[in-house]
């Protein structure tokens, strides 16, 4: 094994070995490529991992296209990043999607209306988000395939009802989602004392609904209170539409991506559709991304926006910054 692989490597391959189905291992194999060391030491380790994760992909979309009707669920990600709404029956999940995108998810003023995720596409900046607006969490359980949905997600946005019980909505979901073995970031100390494998920690932001609701003011803030600054929290209106705006900067700042923009040689950049990469990403995953043959061919390149200077030759682990330009050379 290449040396000088870090404890975090190290604790997503435990997950990976650990892992009881093929979702938990695509997991944990995208985390232990974002974090390994990129070196001629860890070239043939890289090159095994993603042929596995290809494999592995392959091999859930085999299984989606032959299991029964009813038995699997699976929500083929889209856009920039999959972020998964969640909460308690009638929090106001299928509103918000319905207006935060183009989707048209059931609404109705009673309990358990959506059965089954509704993907829709968020618009934000030059990119979408894919918001999937799941069903009610309950301790009733019922949706065996829901946690693999939270689980397979980029981030998680838990959605409280401010005309109702916020803070127990909030416990009870933090309950069911923990037997699950699903934590927010801001939760490490919970997951590290949680037993056993095949846990989660997911990026989270929380949305407050009904912020025009009677008593809904005193109940954001003793909200606030109790999450003690561990959670963002953002008061949002679905009916009247208000604060819709507010909490989409601080999702893009809690999904770690940046946007990098192609450039052809004495060409202008194509700056209306970035290439999307994890925070951290590098030449060699730019250019992996646009295709494989491109990575394997690539001697440098030249960036423009987090170099030194505009135009500067840079090799292929050198760490590509949100919104710089990337002229490759193979």
């Amino acid at each position: 094994m290449p040396a000088n692989l870090p404890p975090e490597y190290q604790k997503a391959e435990a997950v990976y070995r650990s892992a009881s189905g093929p979702e938990e291992k695509i997991e944990a194999l995208q985390e232990m490529l974002r974090v390994i060391p990129h070196h001629k030491g860890t070239d043939k380790l890289i090159a095994q991992h993603r042929k596995k994760l290809s494999q592995l992909r392959d091999e859930t979309q085999r299984r989606a296209a032959t299991s029964r009707k009813g038995t699997r669920v699976h929500v083929p990600k889209e856009g920039a990043a999959q972020v998964a709404l969640i909460g308690m029956p009638n929090a106001g999940k299928s509103n918000l999607v319905r207006n935060l995108t183009r989707a048209t998810p059931e609404v109705a003023a009673y309990p358990y209306t959506t059965l089954m995720p509704a993907p829709g596409m968020m618009p934000y900046l030059n990119i979408w988000i894919q918001l999937v607006d799941t069903p009610p969490v309950t301790f009733e359980g019922g949706k065996v395939w829901l946690p693999n949905i939270l689980k397979g997600a980029d981030a998680l946005v838990p959605v409280l009802n401010l005309a109702g019980d916020p803070l127990e909505e909030l416990d009870q979901v933090l309950s069911i989602l923990k037997g699950w073995k699903v934590f927010f970031e801001g939760m490490e100390e919970a997951l590290d004392a949680e037993p056993g494998f095949g846990k989660v920690l997911k990026p989270v932001l929380i949305l407050a609904n009904q912020v025009d609701a009677e008593g809904a003011a005193e109940s954001f803030e003793i909200l606030k209170e109790r999450t003690e600054g561990r959670f963002p929290l953002f008061a949002v209106s679905a009916e009247e539409g208000t604060g819709l705006e507010d909490w989409k900067p601080e999702l893009f700042s809690r999904l770690r991506i940046i946007r990098a923009y192609t450039k052809s040689p004495g060409k202008d950049p194509d700056l209306d559709d970035p290439v999307i990469l994890r925070s951290g990403g590098t030449v060699e995953d730019f250019a992996e991304s646009i295709h494989k043959d491109v990575r394997k061919g690539l001697k440098h390149a030249k960036i423009w926006g987090s170099s030194k200077f505009d135009g500067q030759k840079v090799t292929r682990d050198y760490v590509l910054q949100d919104e710089d330009i990337v002229e490759v050379h193979t």
